[in-house]
């Protein structure tokens, strides 16, 4: 008995510190991440606007509108999977207009399609809202992400038409998840058709034109949002696909978070949410994103628009 209490006990001892490894090892990868100047100066812009988005986010979101507005930027939301089957995930991204205080146009794109067919919806809906000289915002999550992705690579010449996109934990490089070699039962665990499971694996995306950073064009502004869990910050929805790719690294339940280090663009680092961002934080994180990302366009503008408060303050 007492050997089998001193074997249970080094159990869990090797339990924590294996947790603690994880932990620590997604610290050390979420400050690779944020600290790029790049990364570190967006997210100095940004903390310095929450407080503004907390006090006083009606004031904010007016700001934004007038900005888009003046600025002609027409915004779209791009959904990811089962956004309508699994409404209770908000891949549907309906939460925008609640940042914005203004309807944005979904596109309808096919809650299990493949990557590549939703790509040539997203290109569809973006030449028809750059109609009469207007330029894209684009708001996409998950999955809906890559077909974006794909639709901009693809498609160079779009560039042209979309000014910024907002990505919210995008799966640029797919999920081990649907890698060739998970099982059956797995694959029917997540609810996707194979051809679908197929375009969206890591196997596949890292290994898709769209990769390459070369054919991301150069007139779109991309920022990434990434949530970067320890192991207590994982929800029950993303606990299965969590477990499942923890001994491959730190992921967020679904995508592998050392792709943040390739994607093209910024990333702004939200750490202790995994893929859902359930976070009480995270409205006024994105309207403060937002609305230091539409001084930017509006510097680069040739008639700058009224601003919502300069880019490099913001928490008077």
């Amino acid at each position: 008995m007492y050997l089998a209490a001193l074997l249970i006990g080094a159990q869990g001892c090797a339990r924590e510190d294996d947790a603690a490894a994880y932990d620590r090892a997604v610290r050390a990868l979420a400050e690779r991440v944020s600290g790029t100047p790049e990364n570190t100066a967006l997210a100095d812009l940004v903390n310095a606007r929450i407080a503004r988005a907390r006090a006083a986010p009606g004031e904010l979101a007016a700001g934004m509108r007038e900005r888009l507005d003046a600025l002609q930027l027409e915004p779209l939301r791009i959904p990811g999977l089962f956004y309508r089957t699994h409404a209770w995930s908000g891949a549907d991204l309906g939460r925008v207009e609640v940042w914005l205080g203004r309807p944005v146009t979904l596109v309808e794109t096919g809650e299990v399609d493949t990557v590549e067919r939703n790509a040539a919806a997203v290109r569809v809906a973006v030449r028809a809202a750059a109609q009469g000289g207007r330029r894209v915002v684009l708001f996409s999550a998950s999955k809906g992400s890559a077909d974006v992705q794909e639709a901009l690579a693809g498609d160079p010449s779009l560039g042209r038409d979309v000014a910024l996109w907002v990505d919210l934990v995008g799966l640029l490089e797919g999920t081990p998840l649907t890698d060739p070699g998970t099982s059956a039962a797995e694959r029917a665990a997540i609810g996707l058709p194979e051809d679908t499971a197929t375009s969206m694996s890591r196997a596949v995306r890292r290994a898709a034109p769209a990769a390459d950073p070369r054919r991301f064009p150069a007139g779109t502004r991309a920022v990434h949002v990434a949530g970067f869990p320890a192991r207590d910050a994982i929800s029950n929805a993303a606990r299965a696909g969590f477990e499942r790719l923890r001994p491959l690294g730190p992921n967020d339940g679904y995508l592998m978070l050392e792709s943040f280090l390739r994607v093209p663009g910024r990333v702004l680092v939200v750490p202790g949410v995994d893929h859902y961002l359930r976070t009480a934080d995270l409205e006024p994180t994105v309207v403060a994103l937002v609305s230091v990302l539409l001084d930017e366009l509006a510097l680069r503008a040739p008639r700058s628009a009224p601003s919502d408060g300069p880019p490099d303050t913001g928490s008077q």
